[in-house]
Formats: C-alpha cells, structure tokens, sequence
C-alpha cells in the first residue's frame, strides 16, 4: 500500500497516463486551431492585397489602351504637304478677309438703316 492507504493499481497508472495524453492532445488541437486561423486570416490578408494590385493594374492598362487608341489615331491622319498647308494657310487668309469685309458691310448697313 502507498502513503494513501491505497493499493498501486495498475489501472490508475494507465488512466494518468492516458489523461496526459489527452491533455497533450487538447493542447495540440487548440494550438493547430489557432495555427489554421491565423493562417486564413493571412492568405485573406494577401488576397485583399493580390485583389487589389489586380484592379491598380487593370486600370492602369485600360489608361494605356486608351494612349495607344489616341496615338494610333492621330498617326492614322495623313500628314499635308508643305504646298497643301500653304494652300490652306491661303484660304485662311481669304477667309479672314472675307469675315472682315462683311462685318463691314453689315456696320454699314446698320448705319444706313438708322438714317432711314
């Protein structure tokens, strides 16, 4: 018998023994559970960050496609010859003259109608 007057038993060794392996088991399962959410709290960490570098780098492609789109448009225009922009810069100069002559006539008409 031991200081308890309790026989030693078999038994109580095996259920002590099977009790710290429970506890260790316990232990081990709360730590793989915090180890699980804090690893699914990371990767969505990460797939908040990859989401949004996704959207930055769609956008910033649209903005490039639109570049691209406006520099092939203004290489698609034909280039004029230097006799074609003089011929324009020609008819710019006469149009000028023109707006000048008839913003007269309709000053000279005003002043005629007020006589009359």
């Amino acid at each position: 018998m031991n200081g308890k007057n309790r026989p030693i038993d078999k038994n109580d060794d095996q259920s002590e023994d099977a009790d710290a392996d429970a506890e260790v088991l316990r232990k081990e399962y709360r730590n793989m559970q915090a180890n699980r959410n804090a690893f699914a709290h990371e990767s969505e960490m990460v797939l908040r960050r990859q989401q949004l570098t996704i959207e930055k780098l769609r956008s910033k492609n649209e903005s490039l496609k639109e570049n691209v789109a406006i520099l092939e448009t203004a290489n698609m225009a034909p280039r004029m010859t230097p006799f074609e922009q003089s011929q324009l810069d020609k008819a710019c100069q006469e149009l000028d003259r023109y707006t000048t002559l008839v913003e007269s006539e309709k000053t000279k008409r005003a002043a005629i109608e007020k006589e009359i």
